[in-house]
């Protein structure tokens, strides 16, 4: 199973160091990955490390742009687009190789910096008996239609990216997720991979910590 790494950076968080260095510990062969950085640095690559350069300048928080062009840069189907704070963890490519590769979107495991999982990882969007963020159970995939793919971190395959690019009108912070998510669920198999886990380095200071705006069930009808 071959996967591209694609990270998306403005270099000013030291933990993605980290982050690379998780994706070189999981063990896979050379020939079956890359990383893929973009951000607003010119670098030369390195080994299985490619960089391309953003001029941020552009359009302050362009985080479509940079998602599109990672899909359409990514040597390999099978495309993690992800923030600079997320480790993999053990056994991470594993785990994947395991679940397969029969899907046109997919997740999986999101946890925050304590272990404490993601409040916006495979949760609802718009479901009719649900409240918005409603965490689902890893394993049950009958709802996608009315669920919510978290921008931060998600896991597509290139040719899904090239059918479904990201709105380049809309910005960070302007629920660009929540428009490319209505956009694609109907369309796509989303799947999700509750045993590889992806977890922050980094502590969020931001909606993400209200607590209080998000429930976990653990069964849905």
């Amino acid at each position: 199973m071959k996967f591209t790494f694609a990270i998306s950076t403005l270099y000013t968080h030291k933990g993605m160091k980290e982050s690379i260095e998780s994706i070189q510990a999981q063990g896979i062969p050379e020939t079956d990955y890359e990383i893929l950085i973009i951000g607003p640095k010119e670098k030369e690559p390195e080994g299985n490390i490619n960089y391309i350069y953003f001029d941020e300048s552009q359009r302050k928080g362009w985080i479509t742009r940079k998602k599109n062009i990672l899909a359409q840069e990514a040597r390999f189907d099978n495309v993690i687009i992800c923030n600079d704070y997320f480790v993999f963890q053990k056994d991470f490519y594993k785990n994947w190789v395991e679940f397969g590769e029969d899907w046109d979107v997919a997740s999986n495991a999101q946890q925050f910096y304590n272990g404490q999982r993601c409040y916006l990882d495979w949760v609802t969007l718009d479901h009719p008996n649900y409240p918005q963020w409603t965490q689902v159970p890893y394993t049950n995939w009958s709802i996608t239609r009315y669920m919510y793919q978290n921008g931060c971190y998600m896991v597509v395959k290139k040719d899904t990216m090239r059918r479904f690019p990201f709105n380049e009108k809309l910005l960070h912070g302007q629920e660009e997720d929540n428009e490319w998510s209505k956009r694609m669920r109907d369309h796509c198999r989303w799947v999700c991979n509750g045993k590889s886990v992806a977890k922050h380095n980094k502590v969020h200071h931001s909606f993400y910590h209200q607590v209080h705006h998000y429930r976990s069930v653990k069964e849905l009808v």
